[in-house]
């Protein structure tokens, strides 16, 4: 009887252990374990996140590894993506919005859902808003990509290719906006659109054909 509950389980947990929560595990691993801030942060660096809360944690890790680990202050810059971050809301950043507040010395509190089913219907409202925020095709592109952005505020365009480097990036306000795929290589390439305050309004990939 236990079988068959036991190897869902044990699948589960293989497959969240070999992918990015795997990987922020060793992040935490490198810390404790030798203090190797420079192991950490290469581990942190090979995350490709997929979603808002592997998005900002990723980003709360980099902030810490790369400034609290080391001894080195805070920018500006850093303090204000840590403020915003603990401001938003739990299901979007996850711990995340804990430890950016840890680390900015803020006092975060989260309100209490008045029931399970009203945070339910958030989580869904804020995932259909980020499905309906953008478009893209053709996925796979030839010559040009276009982003069909359903947003009025300016948002914040990058790409970047295979390795993690950002090959592009502009701030723009234009509803459809176009890209020039054809001195890219082929392969994929990682978009990320993003609103003021460092909010992530969608995130994804497309191939690159010739």
């Amino acid at each position: 009887m236990g079988e068959p509950d036991d190897y869902v389980y044990e699948n589960f947990f293989n497959e969240m252990d070999n992918g990015n929560m795997g990987l922020f595990r060793s992040v935490n691993v490198a810390m404790s374990d030798s203090g190797n801030v420079q192991d950490a942060i290469a581990i942190n660096n090979a995350v490709n996140d997929t979603n808002n809360v592997e998005y900002y944690l990723k980003v709360v890790n980099d902030i810490y590894l790369g400034k609290v680990a080391q001894e080195i202050a805070l920018s500006a810059a850093d303090s204000a993506t840590l403020d915003n971050i603990s401001d938003l809301e739990v299901g979007l950043t996850g711990n995340a919005k804990f430890m950016a507040a840890a680390m900015f010395g803020k006092e975060v509190h989260e309100p209490p859902y008045s029931s399970i089913s009203s945070r339910i219907k958030k989580d869904q409202q804020t995932a259909a808003s980020a499905i309906n925020a953008a478009e893209v095709f053709p996925n796979p592109a030839k010559d040009k990509i276009y982003f069909l952005l359903n947003i009025s505020d300016k948002v914040y365009l990058n790409i970047y290719d295979e390795a993690g480097r950002n090959i592009f990036g502009e701030e723009t306000e234009k509803t459809v906006f176009s890209f020039d795929c054809k001195t890219l290589r082929q392969g994929l390439y990682k978009y990320r659109i993003m609103q003021k305050n460092n909010l992530l309004l969608k995130s994804g990939s497309f191939s690159v054909i010739h």
